[in-house]
């Protein structure tokens, strides 16, 4: 028998694992320019990948929001449906 997880469960692991795995790969991105600025020394230094990263991660978060919200508007209407038909 297949594990039943609530939808509101779900939606908040989906966003709580987004927020982490955002953060997880800032900071991957921080680090891994680091590197490459300690071998490479270069007096200007471009915070543009960075910003790139946190733009797209806003950009994404907003997107999941959006389509939990869709799921949740489905599962609503569905569940309105099933009431009426047994009704």
């Amino acid at each position: 028998m297949p594990a039943t997880i609530k939808f509101s469960s779900a939606s908040w692991i989906s966003f709580i694992s987004y927020i982490l795995l955002a953060f997880i790969s800032y900071y991957i991105v921080n680090y891994n320019f680091s590197k490459r600025y300690e071998q490479y020394p270069n007096p200007i230094r471009c915070g543009m990948p960075l910003l790139g990263i946190v733009t797209a991660s806003f950009f994404l978060l907003f997107i999941l929001i959006l389509i939990i919200v869709i799921q949740f508007l489905i599962k609503r209407r569905i569940e309105n449906r099933s009431k009426r038909q047994s009704s």
